[in-house]
């Protein structure tokens, strides 16, 4: 592999090197170029490639269109009905992608294979049909996922002197990444990137943010170096305030962060990092994971922003005004997701939960709301007919969620402080809390082992003196056929923890009308109005 700047240099070179195999009675053969002349000199030579993909290091290069591409595979297919750990750690590792050009479709089947680490299965032990069913789909979209190409050339015209290094970093409860663009002042392209999921090992957001921006700083070291960049011109991004912090501080930070801390700066000693708006970070498709169809019209993925032409357009930083627990910050590694009061804005400003009578029509309601934003944020697809049971589902997460960050919001502060001796507060230590991968709170027990799902074993929390709790109690309620107290209790202990439940049970089923009316009591009877005076009788007083 070589090339020119021009066409005479690579007819030269063409010439040269095979003058100079001839003698020792080698003919090379099989060239290709992007060049139509160096092309039609090779033909007329008969040493020309026969096909017009060649293999270039693992990838495909289409000489005619000067792309490159993956090596396509074909879909996994069910083999007698059987997917096992073995088979998919195998297929999720075939997928060859040097420079990083399907991490937002690959990240999924990696995040599906830790999962099946977590669950501690056999090499060779048959999934369940629903994970069979994912990773089906998830295999059949990495097969469409391999035709995406890019071009080989960065720009089509030569602009050395005003080319810039833009690396993006961002990480998710699930994974963490970086993602390269060269930028010049009419056009940015894709370089490569670099995808990694979350270790097992549980770490706070701002600490995978920071795995992230270290992801970024090698990328970008490699790249600069790979391609002769001026330092000056390289920039890397970052939307997590507290990971800037950190970068510029110079206080003594907890020994995880400034380890990762001291490898940046001396990785980035003299490239600068600014601030990203979460909303316009293209790694932001790679850590949560999109469809085939989203990542091949995504402009964002392949092109970058449209404000890194223009340096006058980039997002202004301002910490003092953006930060106010700056001290906070940056002598420690602790991160408070929730403030020290319930959020102002969230699901429940938007709708009202004392306007409906039926947890059915809230989540109807909600899912329809959804729906909306969803449609007005997509450019291409548009959600239209029934409400799905995957919608409704989604509704019930969201109100979920909302209720515990309005009435758990110390609890799970608390629970994210990772300071060296942590006063955990009552219900926490008794429930035993924790938040989960998607920030919902649950509680522990000590059927960790049992044979049940995930849900029933680490149930929600719930407050017992909330709308949406007498919502979701009289739903039970309804679902069951006007069943009694212990039966709605042990439904409902299935998906969500209520503390007092049965106190809560009990007072909502004494307003059933239907209940009154199917098994209520006779009306008693009036009490009995008392004996007659005793009058004297008139022969005793004739007598006495």
């Amino acid at each position: 592999m070589s090339g020119g700047d021009t066409e005479e240099d690579v007819i030269k070179y063409y010439t040269i090197s095979r003058d100079i195999m001839k003698e020792a009675k080698f003919n090379l053969r099989n060239w290709s170029s992007n060049s139509e002349l160096l092309t039609s000199k090779a033909s007329h030579d008969k040493v020309a490639a026969d096909s017009t993909d060649v293999n270039v290091l693992g990838m495909k290069w289409n000489f005619l269109t000067d792309t490159l591409s993956l090596t396509q595979r074909p879909p996994l297919s069910k083999h007698n009905n059987l997917v096992t750990k073995r088979e998919g750690l195998r297929e999720s590792s075939a997928i060859f992608d040097p420079l990083g050009l399907i991490p937002p479709v690959t990240i999924k089947a990696r995040i599906f294979i830790q999962n099946l680490w977590q669950q501690q299965l056999q090499w060779d032990e048959p999934l369940q049909q629903d994970d069979q069913d994912q990773w089906l789909t998830i295999t059949k979209e990495i097969g469409e996922a391999t035709s995406t190409s890019i071009d080989r050339q960065y720009f089509t015209e030569n602009t050395q002197s005003s080319r810039q290094l833009h690396v993006f970093t961002d990480a998710s409860m699930k994974a963490y990444g970086a993602v390269a663009f060269l930028c010049n002042k009419s056009s940015t392209s894709f370089v490569m990137s670099k995808a990694r999921v979350a270790p097992l090992k549980r770490l706070t957001l701002p600490k995978l943010e920071l795995m992230g921006a270290l992801t970024g700083a090698r990328l970008s070291y490699f790249i600069s170096q790979a391609l002769d960049l001026p330092p000056s011109t390289v920039h890397l991004w970052s939307n997590s305030q507290i990971v800037l912090y950190w970068l510029k501080s110079d206080k003594k930070l907890h020994q995880f962060v400034s380890h990762r801390v001291t490898e940046i700066r001396q990785l980035t000693s003299t490239a600068t990092w600014k601030y990203c708006p979460t909303e316009e970070n293209p790694v932001d498709l790679l850590t949560r994971g999109i469809t085939v169809v989203q990542m091949q019209s995504s402009l964002l993925w392949h092109h970058g922003l449209q404000w890194l032409t223009n340096c006058n357009n980039w997002p202004v930083w301002q910490p003092a005004a953006t930060l106010h627990l700056e001290a906070a910050a940056v002598t420690t590694s602790e991160f408070v997701p929730f403030m020290s009061s319930p959020p102002c804005n969230g699901l429940h400003k938007i709708i009202d939960l004392d306007n409906y009578s039926t947890l059915e029509r809230v989540l109807k309601v909600t899912a329809i709301v959804l729906r909306f934003v969803a449609n007005l944020k997509s450019k291409d697809t548009k959600q239209t007919g029934p409400l799905t049971a995957v919608e409704l589902h989604a509704a019930n997460m969201k109100w979920v969620k909302d209720c515990q960050q309005q009435v758990y919001y110390n609890e799970f502060t608390n629970m994210c402080s990772h300071s060296s001796a942590p006063k955990r507060l009552p219900l926490v230590r008794q429930l035993r809390l924790f938040i989960d991968e998607d920030d919902f709170i649950r509680c522990g027990g000590r059927i960790h082992n049992a044979p049940l799902c995930q849900t029933t074993r680490f149930p929600y929390l719930l407050p017992p003196k909330h709308p949406l709790t007498a919502m979701i109690i009289r739903n039970a309620h309804v679902r069951l056929f006007h069943a009694g107290t212990n039966s709605i209790v042990t439904a409902i202990r299935q998906t969500f923890w209520i503390p007092k439940v049965r106190q809560c049970v009990r007072s909502l089923l004494r307003s059933c009308t239907i209940c009154k009316r199917h098994g209520g009591r006779p009306y008693p009877l009036p009490d009995s109005p008392p004996l007659p005076e005793m009058k004297k009788c008139v022969m005793w007083d004739h007598l006495l």
